[in-house]
């Protein structure tokens, strides 16, 4: 049995190091083979991957300088007229100078006024269109479509000093009128009577007006009130209990004042 012969192998040659260096020589440079077994660098993270930060907050940051205001939007289109509609009113020359007119109390609706449903006579006066007569001059109310409206005054009080008072809404009457602890609705008028013996209270009596109706209620006063209504006898009122009177009432405040209760155009 033959042994084989061992394989020959390359005889390692030893480098010297060259004793010119700084001579101009340079060592000799090893060979090695390009790297290719390495695995790829890896690729970006996506945008969505990486963190985001705020910079600033939008309210914090000043606008830039270039940056040009939003313009404001337009007005919007008007609304056409339908076909056949009638022209609107023109508009008053002087718009500005017509804003600042003043305008009159008398035109401005009453806070809380009512509303009622009215005919008219022939001579023009308003009564409640279920009446078949006008409640001013008794004329017949002629057939009419009725009609909804502000209550319009229903008379005055004529008060035995002389004075009177207008019924286009309630009233007070006493030495020391007030409007009453939880009033609601229409504010009435205060009606200061002068009493040095003092017979009539601060708060005597409360006139109040119910669609076309006038009622009457003592407000708890020392003395009383008496109505007297046209052709009766007089009759003393219960403390805070309204008593409906008719054109022609007299009413008596504490035996020493008094006022009737009639009807004006």
């Amino acid at each position: 049995m033959s042994v084989p012969a061992p394989v020959p192998t390359a005889p390692v040659l030893a480098v010297e190091p060259s004793s010119e260096v700084g001579t101009g020589h340079t060592l000799p440079t090893p060979f090695t083979n390009p790297i290719t077994d390495l695995p790829p660098p890896p690729s970006p993270p996506s945008a969505s991957d990486q963190p985001t930060f705020i910079d600033s907050l939008p309210w914090s940051s000043p606008a830039p300088d270039d940056a040009s205001p939003a313009a404001p939007p337009g007005p919007a289109a008007a609304p056409h007229p339908p076909a056949g509609a009638p022209p609107g009113p023109a508009a008053a020359p002087g718009g500005d100078e017509a804003s600042e007119r003043t305008i009159s109390r008398d035109q401005l609706p009453r806070v809380g006024a009512q509303t009622v449903v009215a005919a008219r006579c022939p001579a023009g006066h308003l009564s409640p269109a279920y009446a078949g007569t006008c409640r001013v001059c008794g004329q017949p109310l002629p057939a009419q479509q009725p009609v909804e409206i502000p209550r319009p005054p229903l008379g005055v009080l004529r008060l035995s000093n002389g004075d009177t008072v207008v019924l286009d809404r309630g009233c007070i009457l006493g030495r020391n009128p007030r409007v009453p602890a939880g009033h609601s609705g229409e504010q009435p008028n205060l009606v200061k009577l002068i009493d040095p013996d003092k017979d009539i209270s601060g708060q005597h009596l409360e006139v109040r007006l119910e669609y076309w109706h006038v009622a009457v209620k003592d407000l708890g006063s020392t003395n009383g009130t008496q109505v007297v209504l046209p052709g009766e006898n007089p009759v003393t009122l219960r403390p805070n209990d309204p008593v409906m009177i008719e054109p022609g009432s007299k009413v008596i405040l504490a035996g020493v004042f008094s006022f009737t209760f009639e009807v004006t155009p």
